[in-house]
């Protein structure tokens, strides 16, 4: 599923706009940095230059629509939902943050979207791929039943049910062996 958001390089084509590979840079340069209170006022001070050399593609609301439509059109409605990248280089005049997310809305509905349509994209696609996950999980082994059954074939069927404490009870071979103590002398 794809979670469209509002960063308005990603929105518009802007060819030779240096501002990703100029991120991308930046990215990388700090990518092992210790984030010392220096280092992080370096790297915003960087990312701000970067940002004023390169500024982000003018956009609006029927380029955003135009998006989210085309997402649809390759990926169908069952399989797009709306994200955000409010915390750094995205949204554009109309919509800024999630308060204006009416404005989308509102813009979708006089494209023609419906109510049904709407409710995938502002949340059910979102949920049900979270919902589908959760019970994939649950129906997968958990983990220590898959580590009973592995000591279980390693060291047989008296392996597979631990006594309280942690300790497997005694087997054949182990019967009479003692507790294992250095006052276990005959």
């Amino acid at each position: 599923m794809i979670q469209i958001n509002a960063l308005p390089i990603a929105v518009v084509d802007d060819p030779g706009n240096g501002r990703t590979a100029g991120i991308a840079e930046l990215l990388m340069r700090y990518k092992d940095a210790v984030l010392t209170p220096e280092v992080r006022a370096e790297e915003a001070a960087a990312y701000e230059r970067v940002c004023a050399e390169f500024p982000n593609p003018r956009v609006t609301m029927d380029d955003f629509v135009r998006h989210i439509e085309h997402a649809v059109a390759v990926a169908g409605v069952d399989h797009v939902g709306i994200g955000c990248d409010f915390d750094g280089g995205g949204g554009f005049d109309g919509l800024r943050d999630v308060g204006e997310y009416p404005n989308l809305t509102a813009a979708l509905l006089a494209r023609g979207w419906r109510e049904p349509d709407l409710k995938k994209l502002w949340g059910e696609n979102t949920l049900r791929v979270i919902e589908a996950n959760q019970k994939a999980r649950r129906a997968l082994k958990p983990v220590c039943q898959v580590a009973a059954d592995l000591r279980a074939a390693v060291f047989g069927a008296a392996s597979r049910n631990p006594q309280p404490g942690g300790r497997r009870p005694p087997t054949a071979a182990m019967e009479g062996a003692g507790s294992g103590s250095i006052h276990d002398n005959p």
